[in-house]
């Protein structure tokens, strides 16, 4: 039982610190993007390194929201204010993580693509961006309690034997299940 504490505790400091260095590198190459689009391809990347201690992702999204509200060419603003919806919708798990800045980025996408605010245009493209997909929550939570099991399983066989094989038996059917819902 130790020793699965220990490599669950190591492996998300291992995760953790990819996050924040990967965030931190993304987050470098977008300051010294010398062209907008590389600029904004980076901090978009940078966005989606989230990890619980990272700055990163909110300053990337802070700058990109930046960038997208000061831009006076509408196709460098749509790149942004896309870029923000990318990088918020590419990092749900449970759900996403600034709903409003999501909202936000989709209105300005809508007016952007459709046109004048409240036409028919733009109100087809906000509910075909606010439009529910990707995973769900249940699928989620299935595929990661599937998971848990099956390397648990792994960590309990050698010394219990049978319960060790329900997990693992049980576990793998579980996490393929919840991933192929998602």
């Amino acid at each position: 039982m130790r020793a699965a504490l220990v490599a669950t505790a190591l492996s998300l400091l291992l995760l953790e610190t990819r996050a924040l260095l990967s965030g931190r590198a993304e987050w470098l190459r977008a300051e010294r993007a010398t062209d907008e689009a590389e600029r904004v391809m980076h901090l978009r990347r940078a966005a989606r390194w989230r990890a619980p201690l990272s700055p990163y992702p909110l300053r990337a999204l802070d700058r990109l929201r930046a960038i997208a509200r000061g831009q006076r060419d509408p196709a460098r603003a749509l790149l942004a204010w896309e870029g923000i919806r990318g990088a918020l919708l590419g990092t749900r798990v449970l759900g996403v993580p600034h709903p409003a800045l999501l909202r936000e980025a989709n209105e300005n996408i809508a007016a952007l693509r459709g046109g004048m605010r409240g036409g028919e245009a733009y109100l087809r493209q906000l509910e075909a961006l606010e439009r529910p997909r990707g995973t769900s929550p249940g699928a989620t939570i299935l595929a990661l309690a599937g998971l848990a099991a099956w390397v648990s399983g792994g960590f309990t066989l050698p010394r219990r034997r049978r319960i060790g094989r329900v997990l693992l038996i049980a576990g793998l059917p579980l996490f393929a299940l919840g991933v192929w819902l998602s």
